[in-house]
C-alpha cells in the first residue's frame, strides 16, 4: 500500500526531469502561502507531469484491497463537500454515482480502481479539479513518448529497439480511433478536451493496462497501436510495458520535443530532430523565462514556460526587468509566447502583462501566443494584454487549456486515505469571461484590474501548428505574428523562420 506523503515532503521529491531541472521550492511555496495570492491547484497539472506516483503493483484486488477500495471511495463524499465546482445537482449526482460503485461487483484491478476515483472526480468537470496522473506511470507505461500536434497524435520518443516509430502518428489503439480514445477517457477528466490531450493523455493513453481498465484493450500488459509511419505506410504494431523497475521520465509536455537526450532517461532513446536549427521557442531550455529581441525584425519576444520561479530565478524578478528591457529597445511589436504556460502564480507577472500594449508605438501590436496546454495564470497572463487594450492585442493559436468560467485555489490536495492517490480541490471561482467581482466566491472579486473580463478566450487566429510544420523546422504561429508586426510597419523579411 502507498503511503500518504504530507505537503513538507514533496520538495524532497519533487523534480523536473529533462534539460531543465527547475527548482522544487515553488511546489513547496504553493502548500504554505497564505491567502489569496497563489492560485495553488495548477499544482495539480504540474504533479501529473513531474511527481511521483502513488500506486501499487497491477494485479486482482484482494480482500483486503476490496476494503481499500471501498475506504477511498467511502471517503470522497467528504471531497465533494467541500469542492467548490459542483454546482446545483452536480454533487448528487457525484454521490450517487459513488453509491453505484460500492454496490456494483466489486474492485477488479487498480487500474480499475484508480478509474472509479476518477469518474466520480470528473463529474465536477472542472479543469483545476482531477485525480492526480501521477499513479499511472507506476502501473507501466509504453516506451515511447508522444505530443499532440494538430493534425493528431505523434510518437516525439522511443526507446531505440522501436526508433521506426518515431515520428508515427497514431491512428487507433486497441481498433478504437484516437478522437474515440479521446473521448473515452473523457468520461475520467473535467474540464477542456485541450487540458486532457496536453497533460494526461501520457500516461493515460500509453498505459496498456489503463487502457484495458477503459475498455480499450484486450491486454493489461501490452497494447495494439494502427499507426501511419513518416514514410506514409501503415502499420499495426504490438507493443509490451517498458522494462519493470525503469522509472519513466516524467516531463512537461514541451519537453518530449526537444532533440536530445534527457536528463533520468534510462537507456538508449530514439527522438525526433526536425530541420535546421533548433525552433526558437524550444531554444535554451534549461530558461523558464525569456527575452529575445530580434532586431532584424524589430520585435521584443518574450517567453513564459510557467508562471512560478523555477531554477532559483524568480518570475517576478524577470517581470520587472523585461519591463527595463522593453523601455531600452523600444520594440515596434512584442511577441508574449504563453503556449508551455501552464500556470502558477498570476500575481507575478500580472503587472507586466497589463503594461505590454502601452511599451510599443501606437502602430505596434502585442502578439500573445497561446495552446491547449496554456493553463490557470498562464491563462491570464495572455489575456491581461488582452483586457488593457482589446485592439492592439492579438491572440494567435490555439484555445487555452480551459474554459473561460472555472474554480481553482485550494490549501493543497485530498488524499485518498487508503491508495493515498491525491486529486486536487478548487475553492474559488474564476471568470475571465464576464468578469467575478463576488468578493466572497470569487478569487479575485474586489481586486481592481486583476480581476478581467475579455469574453471568448478563443483566439483571434487560430494557427495550426502540424507535425509536418515541426519537423520542416517551421514554427507558423510565430511566424505568423512576425509577419503580422511586419505589416505593421516593421522591417520587411520580419516573417523569416525562426
Amino acid at each position: 500500500m502507498s503511503k500518504t506523503r504530507s505537503p513538507e515532503s514533496i520538495p524532497v521529491m519533487l523534480r523536473f526531469v529533462g534539460l531543465a531541472p527547475w527548482s522544487v521550492t515553488a511546489a513547496q511555496d504553493r502548500w504554505s502561502a497564505p491567502g489569496h495570492v497563489i492560485m495553488r491547484s495548477i499544482f495539480t497539472a504540474l504533479a501529473a507531469v513531474a511527481l511521483a506516483g502513488y500506486g501499487c503493483v497491477e494485479g486482482q484486488a484482494t480482500g483486503s484491497e476490496g476494503s481499500a477500495r471501498d475506504e477511498d471511495l467511502a471517503a470522497l463524499p467528504q471531497w465533494i463537500a467541500s469542492e467548490a465546482s459542483f454546482e446545483g445537482d452536480m454533487g448528487a449526482a457525484a454521490n450517487a454515482r459513488i453509491q453505484a460503485l460500492l454496490a456494483g461487483p466489486g474492485p477488479g484491478t487498480e487500474a480499475e480502481r484508480y478509474l472509479e476515483v476518477a469518474s466520480v472526480v470528473a463529474l465536477a468537470d472542472n479543469g483545476h479539479s482531477n485525480v492526480w496522473a501521477a499513479p499511472v506511470y507506476d502501473m507501466g507505461i509504453l516506451p515511447l513518448r508522444t505530443y499532440w500536434f494538430s493534425d493528431g497524435l505523434y510518437v516525439v520518443r522511443a526507446r531505440t529497439e522501436h526508433a521506426e516509430l518515431v515520428g508515427a502518428r497514431i491512428d487507433s489503439i486497441g481498433g478504437v480511433a484516437i478522437d474515440d480514445v479521446v473521448e473515452v477517457f473523457s468520461e475520467y477528466h473535467g474540464g477542456h478536451e485541450g487540458h486532457l490531450k496536453s497533460y494526461f493523455t501520457v500516461p493515460w493513453m500509453i498505459s496498456p493496462v489503463l487502457l484495458h481498465a477503459a475498455g480499450l484493450g484486450a491486454d493489461p500488459a501490452r497494447a495494439r497501436l494502427s499507426v501511419t509511419l513518416q514514410s506514409g505506410t501503415t502499420r499495426v504494431v504490438d507493443l509490451g510495458v517498458d522494462v519493470s523497475g525503469q522509472s519513466p521520465v516524467r516531463t512537461a509536455p514541451w519537453v518530449r520535443l526537444l532533440d536530445a537526450e534527457l536528463i533520468g532517461e534510462s537507456g538508449e532513446w530514439s527522438f525526433v530532430q526536425p530541420a535546421g536549427e533548433r525552433l526558437l521557442t524550444l531554444r535554451d531550455a534549461r530558461s523558464p523565462f525569456r527575452y529575445v529581441y530580434l532586431p532584424d525584425a524589430g520585435v521584443a519576444y518574450l517567453q513564459l514556460r510557467s508562471n512560478i520561479d523555477q531554477n532559483g530565478i524568480s518570475v517576478r524578478d524577470f517581470a520587472g526587468d523585461v519591463e527595463e528591457y522593453l523601455r531600452r529597445d523600444r520594440p515596434g511589436a512584442i511577441i508574449l509566447d504563453n503556449r508551455f504556460n501552464g500556470g502558477g502564480d498570476l500575481t507575478r507577472t500580472a503587472d507586466l502583462a497589463l503594461k505590454l500594449p502601452g511599451l510599443v508605438p501606437e502602430s505596434g501590436r502585442v502578439y500573445v501566443l497561446t495552446s491547449n496546454a496554456t493553463f490557470s495564470a498562464g491563462i491570464y497572463t495572455s489575456f491581461y494584454p488582452k483586457a488593457a487594450d482589446p485592439v492592439r492585442t492579438i491572440v494567435v493559436g490555439e484555445h487555452v487549456g480551459d474554459r473561460s468560467r472555472f474554480f481553482a485555489e485550494s490549501e493543497g490536495a485530498f488524499v485518498l486515505p487508503a491508495s493515498g492517490w491525491r486529486i486536487s480541490q478548487s475553492l474559488e471561482l474564476h471568470d475571465l469571461g464576464d468578469g467575478c467581482p463576488d468578493r466572497d466566491r470569487c478569487h479575485l472579486g474586489g481586486r481592481g484590474k486583476l480581476d478581467i473580463a475579455v469574453g471568448s478566450l478563443a483566439p483571434d487566429l487560430e494557427v495550426a501548428w502540424t507535425f509536418e510544420d515541426f519537423m520542416a523546422g517551421r514554427d507558423p504561429v510565430l511566424e505568423y505574428a512576425l509577419r503580422a508586426a511586419s505589416r505593421s510597419g516593421l522591417p520587411e523579411g520580419a516573417g523569416a523562420r525562426f
